[in-house]
């Protein structure tokens, strides 16, 4: 009796749990691996796919077809739905590896367009976001890029980026988050063409949700990430002196920003120390010339963060996060002030050190 209920167990568990209820089919898929929206003249949202479709999928590994499909619509969801309407199969968006956001959308409420696609299922929360200097259609319409494809080129371009801390780490979920944090802003790499090139020509400085219309120059986002304590495995600084110009390389750096009070205005300082080597630009240094570089550059390098912060805040972008850092440590006064109306008010007070710990392979 047992036996013939174990049987009767058996057939109805392979009839039930055999085969995939949720397969799919690749030859009925489109997979989308790059997204665009851009603000149209009429105000509407037009979105850009870059999608690929496996050919002859029964025969080995297929062929790849690639193609870019633009859609317009009053909203992501009818955007993304007259998209769909355009391939064969159905759109897959779990493959998107890269955002690209128009200049003028960015100009924006830049949240109630990416909320939605954040909340599509299956959205790759590491997709790269970054920003065209025109339209995002323009750089996604370009198939190539040298010998890569546009999506791969732009995606090694963000990679290499962080890599030389040109910009700062971002994925979808970080810019998401850093939208919602009063106390905390963001940048976003900003992509351009250049005849058949392309090329990240600078650091976007957003606020909330909207791109405050003010870019960094690739050396000065390094120097922003360096003061906001972010690093990636390279730095480079350079430094004028008399005709020629010396590489300075950041190995190692320590920041520790403190926030002091006082007559009712709050002043921030930021003490950054920066163990460095030298590359082309010197020769055999004695110990008292490197003592006099290493206060040179100092000079230099806390000169020019002087004039980056004040440039920062007439943008009203709290990169450095000085208000979560209030927010955390000095609660009772954040709760208390109009942030908004607060920071353009606090005082800067960059403090860099440089050390020198190796200045070339003869030395």
């Amino acid at each position: 009796m047992k036996t013939r209920a174990m049987l009767f167990l058996c057939c109805i568990c392979m009839l039930v749990l055999s085969g995939c209820w949720d397969d799919i089919q690749l030859r009925d898929t489109t997979f989308v691996y790059g997204v665009g929206v851009d603000r149209s003249e009429k105000s509407n949202i037009v979105g850009t796919y870059v999608v690929q479709k496996v050919r002859n999928a029964n025969q080995g590994g297929g062929e790849k077809i690639s193609d870019v499909i633009s859609a317009d619509g009053d909203s992501i969801f009818e955007v993304s739905r007259s998209a769909d309407m355009k391939v064969t199969g159905m759109m897959q968006f779990r493959t998107i590896r890269v955002l690209v956001i128009g200049k003028e959308l960015a100009r924006q409420d830049l949240f109630s367009f990416l909320e939605p696609i954040l909340r599509s299922r299956g959205t790759p929360l590491t997709m790269k976001v970054v920003m065209a200097e025109g339209k995002a259609s323009e750089l996604l319409n370009k198939n190539k890029v040298g010998l890569q494809q546009t999506v791969d080129y732009l995606i090694d371009e963000v990679k290499n980026g962080e890599i030389y801390t040109h910009i700062s780490k971002n994925n979808l979920q970080d810019v998401m988050t850093l939208m919602l944090d009063d106390g905390r802003d963001f940048g976003l790499p900003v992509f351009k063409i250049e005849g058949d090139r392309m090329s990240l020509m600078s650091l976007a400085l957003f606020h909330g949700e909207r791109f405050t219309g003010e870019t960094l120059s690739i050396p000065d986002a390094t120097l922003l990430c360096l003061l906001a304590g972010e690093k990636g495995d390279f730095a480079l600084l350079s430094y004028k002196r008399e005709n020629h110009v010396i590489s300075v390389f950041v190995r190692k750096l320590s920041q520790h920003m403190k926030i002091i009070e006082q007559n009712g205005r709050l002043t921030v300082r930021i003490p950054l120390k920066l163990k460095t080597t030298l590359g082309e630009g010197v020769r055999h240094l004695t110990d008292k010339e490197k003592r006099a570089l290493e206060q040179n550059l100092a000079k230099d390098f806390t000169a020019r963060a002087e004039t980056l912060l004040a440039k920062i805040q007439k943008a009203g972008c709290d990169f450095l996060g000085v208000g979560r850092e209030l927010n955390a440590y000095h609660h009772k006064r954040w709760v208390s002030m109009d942030w908004e109306k607060e920071y353009p008010r606090i005082h800067f007070e960059p403090q860099i050190e440089v050390e020198i710990i190796n200045t070339g392979v003869f030395n």
